[in-house]
């Protein structure tokens, strides 16, 4: 599985029972840890800041419009 559909996955079951739907990138990194993902800490927020971010500066080549920031370290579904 990729990195990307691991948060996302993550993301689903964290947002899943609460309104509203936000989450944390400490929640996700937890989340992504506890279920003993292959992926280092750093790729993962890489992932979550930049390139699976619709509002982060064009860093990356290939980009997702799957998150949107929405405070420091705060996150929902794009």
């Amino acid at each position: 599985m990729t990195c990307r559909q691991e948060i996302l996955d993550i993301a689903a079951i964290l947002t899943a029972a609460r309104s509203p739907k936000t989450f944390t990138m400490q929640e996700v990194l937890g989340g992504l840890l506890a279920q003993g993902t292959v992926y280092a800490e750093r790729t993962i927020r890489t992932h979550m800041t930049s390139s699976m971010c619709v509002n982060a500066p064009a860093n990356h080549r290939t980009r997702y419009p799957d998150l949107r920031r929405i405070g420091r370290g705060l996150y929902e579904f794009a």
